[in-house]
């Protein structure tokens, strides 16, 4: 018997003695039974038939969590739209807005133009103040012919 199995004996003859007040009681176990765990008694391997059936379940989790996972990124895309759909039309009607009154600066601008040339005119323009004062105020000079058009209302 080597150094380390008496040591071991010794030991467990006094735990067993402190234990039962006896040392005769007690059953003697060798070093090698400390050390290793006694063997347990080999099990069958499993079956075919239920190793097929658990990668047939696991197959089959896998799916599921697959299938969940994309209907959980399809409904979170469902909401981040259905919220977003109010704002873009509150955008749309807020971009027809602008875009109409834009238009009517445009036409305002326009019209300034119009009047800021004639203005112009009249006052450097002897021609255009002339035409103008026989059109609209009816005033033309002596010996003149004028010819006036007038529409049908």
């Amino acid at each position: 018997m080597d150094d380390r199995q008496g040591k071991g004996c010794v030991e467990l003859d006094r735990m067993c003695a402190f234990l039962h007040g006896k040392r005769e009681s007690c059953f003697r176990f060798s070093w090698d039974l400390l050390i290793t765990p006694p063997s347990l008694p080999k099990k069958s391997p499993a079956p075919r038939a239920k190793i097929s059936r658990l990668r047939a379940q696991t197959k089959a989790i896998r799916g599921m969590n697959g299938v969940i996972l994309c209907l959980l990124g399809i409904s979170i895309g469902a909401l981040t739209v259905a919220s977003a759909w109010p704002q873009r039309r509150k955008l749309d009607e807020k971009e027809l807005e602008l875009a109409q009154i834009l238009e009517q600066e445009r036409k305002v601008i326009a019209e300034k133009e119009d009047h800021q040339a004639a203005l112009d005119a009249m006052r450097d323009d002897q021609e255009y103040l002339e035409l103008h004062a026989v059109d609209r105020l009816n005033l033309y000079r002596p010996g003149t012919t004028v010819y006036r058009i007038e529409r049908q209302r």
